[in-house]
């Protein structure tokens, strides 16, 4: 069973509202506007996943991929995810586009999270079918995931929060996928509610590894880590107590099911924990154990006047 089959999410879903396809010339900068909806593109994501390598070869060619309508930014506004056709075989794609000379100090985590992903093979965790550059772009050729990440699709559609059955089919392909990494020894570092993609039949996919570390090395498995990249800053509302403090004991796998937690409320309360609270008084909330929770029945009062929740 996927999130898609949960009946409370369905019919919310399946009325998606018309987005602008536009058919880009990213090398050139022009654009031509035709509309159709975004929800009509089939996602062959899982179906591609599966598949060999010497199956499925996606040429390193910008001349090879028409690009249609923008998804999203990543890595603060240094790139773009665009919805993509592959001409050779007529599959949609999704290609992540970063501007290199806006990302300089993001490039060796870029590449890091390009050789990560090679390696790895799960139906949650997402997978890179290409990677080139061009001029001074990099392009990344990913499958397209009909239905985006779970942040947009409840900012989006679930104002108030996933339904919990949803809710809980997505939080468990989620620990599927964590489980799958830890058994790697690699600690994900970021998991949040824009780094997980769901394909347009319910499945789940991890992305974000470019934070992610893997705590094995040549010679021995490290029980623990002690540093934290500067730039995964954006990350720190979804961060562990024992991330965030940064001492002597330092952190390990654990710390991602503490992301999944926060995540959990993320997605449950159509909010982002933290929001808009100064970095040091974040910190001060979770070193000492005041943690977010799930609005419910149990959690909110009952208005006191007609003792409605």
């Amino acid at each position: 069973m996927s999130c898609l089959d949960c009946p409370c999410a369905c019919s919310r879903i399946a009325n998606l509202a018309v987005s602008p396809d536009v058919r880009v010339d990213v090398r050139l900068g022009h654009t031509d506007t035709a509309y159709q909806p975004l929800s009509r593109i089939k996602s062959e994501s899982f179906a591609l996943e599966v598949r060999s390598p010497s199956m499925v070869s996606f040429e390193a060619s910008t001349e090879s991929y028409d690009v249609w309508s923008p998804l999203g930014s990543v890595c603060g506004g240094k790139g773009t995810v665009w919805v993509a056709r592959y001409k050779p075989s007529n599959n949609h794609v999704a290609l992540k586009i970063y501007e290199l000379d806006k990302c300089e100090d993001e490039f060796e985590l870029i590449q890091h999270e390009i050789r990560m992903v090679k390696q790895l093979r799960h139906r949650n965790i997402i997978q890179y079918l290409a990677s080139f550059t061009y001029s001074q772009q990099l392009w990344i050729v990913m499958p397209l995931l009909g239905y985006t990440s779970a942040s947009r699709l409840v900012a989006t559609h679930f104002s108030e929060g996933l339904p919990e059955p949803a809710l809980a089919l997505v939080v468990k392909d989620v620990l599927q996928g964590l489980s799958y990494l830890h058994s790697k020894h690699i600690i994900h570092r970021a998991v949040r509610g824009s780094h997980i993609l769901i394909d347009s039949i319910g499945r789940v996919a991890l992305s974000g590894l470019r934070h992610s570390t893997c705590i094995m090395d040549s010679t021995r498995l490290q029980k623990t880590v002690h540093c934290y990249p500067p730039q995964a800053r954006y990350n720190l509302n979804w961060a562990s107590p024992e991330l965030l403090a940064q001492d002597l004991y330092g952190y390990s796998e654990k710390s991602d099911v503490y992301s999944v937690g926060i995540v959990v409320c993320e997605l449950g309360n159509g909010e982002v924990p933290y929001r808009g609270i100064p970095s040091t008084l974040m910190l001060l909330e979770k070193l000492e154990d005041r943690v977010p929770y799930l609005y419910d029945a149990s959690t909110c009062s009952q208005n006191v006047e007609n003792g409605q929740g």
